[in-house]
Protein backbone atom coordinates (compact mmCIF):
# COMPACT_ATOMS: atom_id res chain seq x y z
CA UNK A 1 0.00 0.00 0.00
CA UNK A 2 2.64 2.50 0.71
CA UNK A 3 4.28 2.12 -2.25
CA UNK A 4 1.55 1.98 -4.33
CA UNK A 5 0.82 5.61 -2.38
CA UNK A 6 4.06 6.76 -3.42
CA UNK A 7 3.45 6.05 -6.78
CA UNK A 8 -0.16 7.61 -6.78
CA UNK A 9 2.19 10.75 -5.10
CA UNK A 10 4.40 11.21 -7.91
CA UNK A 11 1.41 11.10 -10.32
CA UNK A 12 -0.29 13.56 -8.76
CA UNK A 13 2.53 16.06 -8.44
CA UNK A 14 2.71 17.03 -12.43
CA UNK A 15 -0.72 17.21 -12.73
CA UNK A 16 -2.00 19.75 -15.38
CA UNK A 17 -4.48 22.88 -14.73
CA UNK A 18 -7.59 22.38 -16.67
CA UNK A 19 -8.19 25.52 -17.84
CA UNK A 20 -10.67 26.18 -20.37
CA UNK A 21 -9.69 23.16 -21.88
CA UNK A 22 -12.75 20.62 -22.60
CA UNK A 23 -12.99 17.63 -20.19
CA UNK A 24 -12.92 16.02 -24.30
CA UNK A 25 -10.26 17.38 -25.20
CA UNK A 26 -7.55 16.58 -21.78
CA UNK A 27 -8.97 13.00 -22.28
CA UNK A 28 -7.43 12.55 -25.71
CA UNK A 29 -4.14 14.25 -24.30
CA UNK A 30 -4.27 11.44 -21.51
CA UNK A 31 -5.07 9.00 -24.02
CA UNK A 32 -2.78 9.88 -26.66
CA UNK A 33 0.08 9.54 -23.40
CA UNK A 34 -1.04 6.41 -22.70
CA UNK A 35 -0.43 5.08 -25.77
CA UNK A 36 2.84 6.42 -26.10
CA UNK A 37 3.72 4.96 -22.58
CA UNK A 38 2.27 1.12 -24.22
CA UNK A 39 5.05 2.17 -27.15
CA UNK A 40 7.82 2.88 -24.84
CA UNK A 41 7.20 -0.67 -22.59
CA UNK A 42 6.77 -2.61 -25.72
CA UNK A 43 9.95 -0.88 -26.39
CA UNK A 44 11.64 -1.84 -22.61
CA UNK A 45 12.13 2.28 -22.19
CA UNK A 46 11.07 1.96 -18.53
CA UNK A 47 12.16 5.98 -18.05
CA UNK A 48 9.86 7.13 -21.17
CA UNK A 49 7.01 4.38 -20.02
CA UNK A 50 6.96 6.02 -16.61
CA UNK A 51 6.72 9.89 -17.35
CA UNK A 52 4.50 9.58 -19.66
CA UNK A 53 2.01 7.18 -17.72
CA UNK A 54 2.94 10.41 -14.77
CA UNK A 55 1.44 12.71 -17.54
CA UNK A 56 -1.48 10.92 -18.23
CA UNK A 57 -2.06 10.72 -14.83
CA UNK A 58 -1.82 14.25 -13.90
CA UNK A 59 -4.09 15.14 -16.68
CA UNK A 60 -7.07 12.22 -15.30
CA UNK A 61 -6.13 13.75 -12.01
CA UNK A 62 -7.48 17.00 -13.11
CA UNK A 63 -10.37 15.90 -15.13
CA UNK A 64 -11.85 14.18 -11.51
CA UNK A 65 -10.81 17.26 -9.52
CA UNK A 66 -12.57 19.58 -12.48
CA UNK A 67 -15.03 17.88 -13.92
CA UNK A 68 -16.00 15.11 -11.00
CA UNK A 69 -19.20 13.82 -13.34
CA UNK A 70 -17.98 13.51 -16.36
CA UNK A 71 -16.90 10.14 -17.38
CA UNK A 72 -16.02 9.19 -14.30
CA UNK A 73 -16.06 5.66 -14.29
CA UNK A 74 -13.89 5.43 -17.27
CA UNK A 75 -11.36 8.69 -16.14
CA UNK A 76 -10.96 6.67 -12.90
CA UNK A 77 -10.33 3.27 -14.90
CA UNK A 78 -7.69 4.85 -16.85
CA UNK A 79 -6.10 6.46 -14.25
CA UNK A 80 -6.03 3.04 -12.32
CA UNK A 81 -4.10 1.86 -15.06
CA UNK A 82 -1.71 5.42 -15.24
CA UNK A 83 -0.92 3.92 -11.49
CA UNK A 84 -0.30 0.61 -11.98
CA UNK A 85 1.91 1.41 -15.49
CA UNK A 86 3.86 3.89 -13.22
CA UNK A 87 4.30 1.56 -10.48
CA UNK A 88 6.15 -1.70 -13.24
CA UNK A 89 8.74 1.27 -14.94
CA UNK A 90 9.50 3.55 -11.98
CA UNK A 91 13.14 4.52 -12.55
CA UNK A 92 16.11 2.83 -10.87
CA UNK A 93 16.88 5.52 -8.84
CA UNK A 94 13.44 5.96 -6.98
CA UNK A 95 13.70 2.45 -6.36
CA UNK A 96 16.90 2.56 -4.45
CA UNK A 97 15.22 5.58 -2.49
CA UNK A 98 12.18 3.70 -1.52
CA UNK A 99 13.08 0.91 0.45
CA UNK A 100 9.23 -0.51 0.64
CA UNK A 101 10.37 -1.36 -3.50
CA UNK A 102 12.14 -4.43 -2.27
CA UNK A 103 9.26 -5.54 -0.97
CA UNK A 104 7.25 -5.51 -4.15
CA UNK A 105 9.87 -7.35 -6.03
CA UNK A 106 9.72 -9.99 -3.99
CA UNK A 107 6.32 -10.07 -4.07
CA UNK A 108 7.14 -9.98 -7.65
CA UNK A 109 9.22 -12.70 -7.43
CA UNK A 110 6.52 -14.85 -5.85
CA UNK A 111 4.39 -14.13 -8.39
CA UNK A 112 6.84 -14.97 -10.96
CA UNK A 113 7.46 -18.58 -9.13
CA UNK A 114 3.31 -18.71 -9.18
CA UNK A 115 3.11 -18.22 -13.31
CA UNK A 116 6.16 -21.19 -13.36
CA UNK A 117 3.77 -23.55 -11.26
CA UNK A 118 0.99 -22.35 -14.01
CA UNK A 119 3.02 -23.33 -17.07
CA UNK A 120 4.26 -26.45 -15.51
CA UNK A 121 -0.01 -27.27 -15.41
CA UNK A 122 -0.58 -26.42 -18.61
CA UNK A 123 2.22 -28.56 -19.78
CA UNK A 124 0.88 -30.90 -18.25
CA UNK A 125 -3.13 -30.52 -19.03
CA UNK A 126 -1.23 -30.46 -22.80
CA UNK A 127 -0.13 -33.70 -22.84
CA UNK A 128 -3.49 -35.38 -20.52
CA UNK A 129 -5.13 -33.45 -24.20
CA UNK A 130 -2.58 -35.10 -26.44
CA UNK A 131 -3.22 -38.61 -24.51
CA UNK A 132 -7.37 -38.42 -25.32
CA UNK A 133 -6.02 -37.32 -28.69
CA UNK A 134 -4.81 -40.80 -29.18
CA UNK A 135 -7.43 -42.70 -27.31
CA UNK A 136 -9.96 -40.84 -29.23
CA UNK A 137 -8.25 -41.86 -32.22
CA UNK A 138 -8.20 -45.45 -31.00
CA UNK A 139 -11.91 -45.46 -30.08
CA UNK A 140 -12.25 -44.24 -33.93
CA UNK A 141 -10.76 -47.20 -34.97
CA UNK A 142 -12.60 -49.40 -33.24
CA UNK A 143 -15.84 -47.43 -34.28
CA UNK A 144 -15.03 -48.21 -38.20
CA UNK A 145 -14.31 -51.45 -37.81
CA UNK A 146 -17.80 -52.09 -36.21
CA UNK A 147 -19.50 -50.09 -38.93
CA UNK A 148 -17.45 -51.96 -41.68
CA UNK A 149 -18.92 -55.32 -39.76
CA UNK A 150 -23.00 -53.76 -39.98
CA UNK A 151 -22.79 -52.75 -43.53
CA UNK A 152 -21.27 -55.97 -44.41
CA UNK A 153 -23.85 -57.87 -42.40
CA UNK A 154 -20.99 -59.19 -40.04
CA UNK A 155 -21.58 -60.55 -36.50
CA UNK A 156 -20.29 -58.53 -33.65
CA UNK A 157 -16.49 -59.36 -33.06
CA UNK A 158 -15.97 -61.03 -36.37
CA UNK A 159 -12.90 -61.12 -38.46
CA UNK A 160 -12.94 -58.46 -41.58
CA UNK A 161 -10.19 -59.07 -44.35
CA UNK A 162 -8.45 -56.03 -46.14
CA UNK A 163 -10.82 -56.47 -48.97
CA UNK A 164 -13.99 -56.84 -47.17
CA UNK A 165 -12.51 -53.48 -45.18
CA UNK A 166 -12.09 -51.94 -48.44
CA UNK A 167 -15.71 -52.93 -49.67
CA UNK A 168 -17.14 -51.68 -46.51
CA UNK A 169 -15.61 -48.29 -47.07
CA UNK A 170 -17.01 -48.30 -50.64
CA UNK A 171 -20.54 -49.11 -49.68
CA UNK A 172 -19.77 -46.11 -46.86
CA UNK A 173 -18.82 -43.34 -49.75
CA UNK A 174 -22.26 -44.78 -51.70
CA UNK A 175 -24.14 -44.20 -49.10
CA UNK A 176 -22.70 -40.99 -47.90
CA UNK A 177 -23.31 -39.79 -51.66
CA UNK A 178 -26.57 -40.70 -51.77
CA UNK A 179 -27.37 -38.46 -48.52
CA UNK A 180 -25.04 -35.73 -49.85
CA UNK A 181 -27.75 -35.80 -53.48
CA UNK A 182 -30.75 -36.13 -50.26
CA UNK A 183 -29.32 -33.08 -48.50
CA UNK A 184 -28.37 -31.17 -51.98
CA UNK A 185 -32.40 -28.87 -51.34
CA UNK A 186 -32.80 -29.51 -48.19
CA UNK A 187 -32.38 -26.51 -45.39
CA UNK A 188 -32.78 -28.22 -41.90
CA UNK A 189 -32.17 -25.30 -39.76
CA UNK A 190 -33.84 -22.67 -42.24
CA UNK A 191 -30.56 -20.15 -42.68
CA UNK A 192 -30.22 -19.82 -46.22
CA UNK A 193 -27.69 -22.80 -46.95
CA UNK A 194 -28.68 -26.15 -47.60
CA UNK A 195 -27.44 -29.18 -45.99
CA UNK A 196 -25.02 -30.54 -48.47
CA UNK A 197 -23.15 -26.79 -48.02
CA UNK A 198 -23.09 -26.72 -44.21
CA UNK A 199 -21.87 -30.13 -44.75
CA UNK A 200 -19.46 -28.62 -47.07
CA UNK A 201 -18.52 -25.86 -44.69
CA UNK A 202 -18.11 -27.82 -41.82
CA UNK A 203 -21.31 -26.06 -39.89
CA UNK A 204 -24.28 -27.36 -38.62
CA UNK A 205 -27.20 -28.12 -40.43
CA UNK A 206 -29.59 -28.04 -37.53
CA UNK A 207 -28.33 -24.74 -36.15
CA UNK A 208 -28.53 -21.67 -37.79
CA UNK A 209 -25.64 -19.51 -36.03
CA UNK A 210 -22.95 -22.75 -35.39
CA UNK A 211 -20.59 -20.47 -33.77
CA UNK A 212 -23.50 -18.42 -32.00
CA UNK A 213 -22.00 -15.00 -32.20
CA UNK A 214 -25.18 -13.52 -33.52
CA UNK A 215 -25.22 -13.83 -37.51
CA UNK A 216 -26.42 -17.19 -38.97
CA UNK A 217 -24.25 -18.92 -40.97
CA UNK A 218 -25.72 -18.02 -44.10
CA UNK A 219 -24.63 -14.26 -42.99
CA UNK A 220 -21.52 -15.13 -42.37
CA UNK A 221 -20.70 -16.83 -45.45
CA UNK A 222 -22.47 -14.36 -48.03
CA UNK A 223 -22.65 -11.04 -46.68
CA UNK A 224 -19.77 -10.03 -44.11
CA UNK A 225 -17.48 -12.91 -45.27
CA UNK A 226 -16.84 -14.03 -41.28
CA UNK A 227 -15.64 -17.38 -40.28
CA UNK A 228 -18.96 -18.86 -39.58
CA UNK A 229 -17.08 -21.33 -37.15
CA UNK A 230 -15.04 -18.68 -35.35
CA UNK A 231 -17.44 -16.35 -33.25
CA UNK A 232 -14.55 -13.63 -33.05
CA UNK A 233 -13.30 -13.18 -37.27
CA UNK A 234 -10.64 -10.88 -36.41
CA UNK A 235 -10.00 -11.88 -32.55
CA UNK A 236 -10.60 -8.30 -31.42
CA UNK A 237 -12.45 -9.33 -28.38
CA UNK A 238 -15.71 -8.56 -29.83
CA UNK A 239 -18.10 -11.09 -31.77
CA UNK A 240 -18.74 -10.98 -35.01
CA UNK A 241 -22.55 -10.01 -34.08
CA UNK A 242 -21.26 -7.37 -31.29
CA UNK A 243 -19.44 -5.75 -33.88
CA UNK A 244 -22.09 -5.15 -37.00
CA UNK A 245 -24.88 -4.95 -34.87
CA UNK A 246 -24.00 -3.53 -31.47
CA UNK A 247 -20.77 -1.05 -32.62
CA UNK A 248 -20.99 -0.91 -36.46
CA UNK A 249 -17.15 -1.96 -36.35
CA UNK A 250 -15.94 -4.35 -38.88
CA UNK A 251 -15.74 -7.85 -37.90
CA UNK A 252 -12.91 -8.66 -40.03
CA UNK A 253 -10.75 -5.61 -39.06
CA UNK A 254 -9.32 -5.85 -35.27
CA UNK A 255 -8.33 -1.98 -35.49
CA UNK A 256 -11.94 -0.57 -37.33
CA UNK A 257 -10.35 3.41 -36.95
CA UNK A 258 -6.59 2.94 -37.16
CA UNK A 259 -5.55 4.12 -33.87
CA UNK A 260 -3.34 1.19 -33.05
CA UNK A 261 -6.19 -0.32 -30.67
CA UNK A 262 -8.44 -3.46 -31.07
CA UNK A 263 -12.05 -2.61 -31.64
CA UNK A 264 -12.65 -4.71 -28.27
CA UNK A 265 -9.60 -3.16 -26.02
CA UNK A 266 -11.19 0.47 -27.42
CA UNK A 267 -14.97 -0.90 -26.25
CA UNK A 268 -13.46 -2.31 -22.97
CA UNK A 269 -11.28 1.09 -22.20
CA UNK A 270 -14.16 3.07 -22.68
CA UNK A 271 -12.93 4.46 -26.10
CA UNK A 272 -15.01 5.08 -29.21
CA UNK A 273 -13.90 2.29 -31.67
CA UNK A 274 -14.88 4.15 -34.69
CA UNK A 275 -13.35 7.39 -34.03
CA UNK A 276 -8.85 7.40 -33.18
CA UNK A 277 -8.73 9.23 -29.23
CA UNK A 278 -12.43 9.76 -29.29
CA UNK A 279 -14.75 8.20 -26.16
CA UNK A 280 -17.86 6.81 -26.66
Amino acid sequence: MRAMLCVAVLIALPALAAGAESPDKLYGDAYRYIREAKRAEYKHDADMAWQRYRKAGGILGSIIETYPSWNHQGVEAQLALCHAGASRNLPASLRQEDPILGEAREQAGRLDQTDQRKLAMYKQVEWEQKKLYDVEHLMADFAQLAQARILLGKEKGARITAEEMRQAEEDAKNKSAQKASDNAEVDTDGDGLTDQEEIELGTDPENEDTDDDGLNDYEEVNDYGTDPLDSDSDDDGLTDGEEVYDYGTDPLDKDTDGDDMDDGEEVEDGYDPLEPYATE
